[in-house]
C-alpha cells in the first residue's frame, strides 16, 4: 500500500516490477492515467483491455446503484467506482500480489480497507491541503492512516512535521518503522539524463550499486524505498531474491516524470504540480541544464499554489533576457484570483515582455515563425494575437524564456499542443469549445 505526496507512481511501479520480475503475477492499480483509464488498472505490465474494463465498471455500477437506492450511501465516487473494479480485477486474476496506491492523502481515501504485507509512505509535504489539511503535520496525520498493526512501514518522509505524526502512529499500531536516511540511504554514483547508478546502504551489512533509468536525485530516494519495501515482502517470499530487486528497478520507466521526449533541442514533460514537485523539477533542470536556457509551457489548475511553480526559473535575470508570461484562464467558476497578475509579476521582474491577461487568451495563430538556423533554438515570435484578435507581439523579438500558462482548463476542453521542434510550435484550437 503506497501514498505520500510525490513519488507514488514511480515507487508503485518499481515495486511491481520487481515482483514481476521474480515471475510473480502482479497488480498494480495507481491514479492518475496519462491517456486512459486503462492505465489505472495493470497486470503483469498489462493495461486491462477495453471490454474487461467495461464488463467491471458495469458490474461496480450495479452495486452501487443498489446500495444507494437501499439508502445504505450516497453515490460512490469515481475513484470509489475504480478502486473497486480494481480490487474485484486482481481477485478474479487470482493475482499473486497488488501494489495499491492511494488516490489522495490516506486515513480516509478509499483503498484503506486492505491489511498489506508492506506499507509505504514516500515523502509528505503541502498538497491537496483543502482536503488533507493546511500543514505538513496535518497531511502526514492522514498518510499515516494507511499504516496497519504489526505490518512495517518505510517511508522517505524528512522533518519533525512529516515524521512526527508517523513515527507516532507507527509505534502505536506496534509497526516497524524504516526510515530513509538512517535505516537505509542512497548515495549517486553516476546520473544524466540517460540515467542513474547509486549505492543503496541498508544497516551495516547490505550494500549493492542499482541502475535505473529514471533521472534526478529524488528518483534515489523512490527506488530505494521501493527495494527495501520489495526486500521487507522477501522475508515470507523467498522467491523475491536479489536479481529480481536489480531487473525491476532498471526496468522502470515513469512516462510524464522528467521524460524527455526530443533532443536537439531537449523537449522534457513533467508533472510537477505541488511545491515538493516543482523543487525537484528544478533541482533536476540546475543539475543536468546548468548553462542552458529554458523553455516552458505550463498549465496549471486554480487549486494549486502558483507562485511555488514558477520558482522553478532559479536563474539571474541577464541569463534569460526577455521573457514573455502569458496567463489564460478559462473558468466556469472563478476561482482564480485577480491578484495572480502580481504573483506572476513578482517572480519574472526581471522580464522585458510581460502579458498577463486573466480574460483568457482565445486565439493563438501564427505564433511562431520558423526558427532561422542561426538562431538555433532561441524563439522567434511572428504574431501573437490576443483574445479580441488583436496583436500584442509582432516583431523579431527572441526572447530566451517562453512560459504558457493555462489556468483552469474545464475538464470538458482538450487544448492539443503539438511540438515541431525544429521550426515551430503550434497552438490549435479546441475541438470541443472551439476556445
Amino acid at each position: 500500500h503506497v501514498t505520500g505526496t510525490n513519488g507514488k507512481g514511480s515507487v508503485s511501479s518499481m515495486i511491481a516490477n520487481i515482483l514481476l520480475a521474480a515471475d510473480l503475477k502482479t497488480g498494480k492499480f495507481t491514479s492518475p492515467h496519462l491517456v486512459k483509464y486503462n492505465e489505472r488498472l495493470v497486470i503483469n505490465g498489462q493495461d486491462i483491455d477495453d471490454y474487461s474494463f467495461a464488463v467491471l465498471i458495469t458490474i461496480v455500477k450495479k452495486a452501487a446503484d443498489s446500495v444507494v437506492a437501499k439508502g445504505i450511501c450516497e453515490q460512490p465516487t469515481q475513484f470509489e467506482v475504480l478502486t473497486a473494479a480494481a480490487f474485484m480485477y486482481f481477485a478474479l486474476e487470482n493475482v499473486d500480489y497488488a501494489v495499491i496506491e492511494v488516490g489522495m492523502g490516506g486515513l480516509w481515501d478509499s483503498t484503506n480497507v486492505i491489511i498489506p504485507v508492506v506499507s509505504v509512505i514516500t515523502n509528505v509535504s503541502l498538497d491537496h491541503t483543502d482536503r488533507c489539511g493546511a500543514t505538513v503535520e496535518r497531511i502526514a496525520m492522514q498518510k499515516a492512516g494507511i499504516i496497519k498493526e504489526n505490518v512495517p512501514v518505510v517511508t522517505a518522509a524528512d522533518g519533525d512535521d512529516a515524521l512526527g505524526p508517523i513515527k507516532a502512529v507507527a509505534m502505536f499500531k506496534q509497526s516497524k518503522l524504516y526510515i530513509y536516511g538512517s535505516a537505509f540511504w542512497g548515495t549517486e554514483v553516476k546520473s544524466t539524463m540517460e540515467g542513474q547508478t547509486f549505492t543503496l546502504h541498508a544497516g551495516e551489512y547490505y550494500s549493492s550499486d542499482y541502475n535505473i533509468n529514471l533521472p534526478g536525485e529524488h528518483q534515489i530516494a523512490n527506488t530505494s524505498l521501493a527495494v527495501v519495501a520489495a526486500k521487507l515482502v522477501s522475508k515470507q517470499d523467498d522467491r523475491i531474491n536479489e536479481l529480481a530487486l536489480h531487473i525491476g528497478v532498471a526496468n522502470t520507466i515513469w512516462p510524464g516524470r522528467l521524460e524527455r521526449i526530443s533532443q536537439n533541442p531537449d523537449v522534457i514533460l513533467d508533472g510537477a504540480h505541488n511545491p515538493a514537485g516543482a523543487d525537484a523539477l528544478r533541482n533536476a533542470l540546475d543539475k543536468y541544464y546548468p548553462q542552458q536556457k529554458r523553455t516552458f509551457v505550463f498549465g496549471m489548475m486554480g487549486d494549486k499554489d502558483m507562485m511555488y511553480r514558477l520558482r522553478i526559473n532559479p536563474k539571474p535575470a541577464h541569463f534569460f533576457g526577455k521573457a514573455v508570461v502569458v496567463i489564460s484562464r478559462i473558468d466556469h467558476n472563478g476561482r482564480i484570483a485577480f491578484a495572480v497578475e502580481e504573483d506572476v509579476r513578482h517572480p519574472f521582474a526581471h522580464a522585458g515582455n510581460i502579458l498577463v491577461d486573466p480574460a483568457g487568451v482565445q486565439w493563438l495563430e501564427d505564433l511562431l515563425a520558423p526558427v532561422h538556423p542561426a538562431h538555433c533554438f532561441s524563439l522567434k515570435f511572428r504574431c501573437l494575437f490576443r483574445h479580441d484578435r488583436t496583436s500584442f507581439l509582432c516583431c523579431d523579438a527572441q526572447p530566451a524564456l517562453f512560459i504558457f500558462v493555462v489556468l483552469d482548463l474545464t475538464k470538458s476542453c482538450l487544448l492539443q499542443i503539438r511540438f515541431t521542434v525544429h521550426n515551430a510550435m503550434l497552438f490549435t484550437r479546441c475541438a470541443h469549445c472551439s476556445g
